[in-house]
């Protein structure tokens, strides 16, 4: 089910965007004191947190990991200045990373909970939960 409303439209758009490592859009999106925490999971065993300024700088990176990614929704759900999304990503790699070759996908499977103010993402933390890449199936 998705329910949209003018902040989980604002948080549509900055998904997409990402998909596309739209670097102009993602910076548009986000309010400059915005914070991104990803708690723990397969490639960030302690988590981490982010900033506008991080944030910014790592998805060229990404574009350079992954030869594209996407992020289509489940679940999204509006309530005020809050919107949690569901999502499954998919991205295919440009680069080895554990037992996959470049061309092969990784996935997770996402909930993100996303804090918007005056009309921009302030606030991102991410339950990232990876299948797993260590080893050939």
């Amino acid at each position: 089910m998705v329910s949209e409303g003018r902040n989980a439209a604002i948080v549509r758009e900055y998904i997409e965007a990402i998909e596309t490592f739209d670097l102009q859009a993602v910076g548009r999106l986000l309010h400059p004191e915005v914070v991104q925490i990803e708690r723990p999971n397969k490639l960030y065993a302690n988590g981490q947190s982010r900033g506008y300024d991080k944030m910014m700088a790592d998805l060229p990176r990404g574009a350079k990991v992954l030869r594209k990614q996407s992020y289509p929704i489940t679940a999204m759900h509006e309530a005020g200045d809050t919107v949690v999304v569901e999502t499954r990503w998919e991205g295919i790699v440009n680069v080895p990373l554990g037992a996959l070759q470049p061309g092969d996908a990784m996935v997770a499977h996402i909930c993100m909970v996303i804090t918007l103010r005056d009309g921009r993402i302030i606030r991102q933390v991410n339950y990232d939960c990876y299948e797993d890449f260590s080893a050939v199936a």
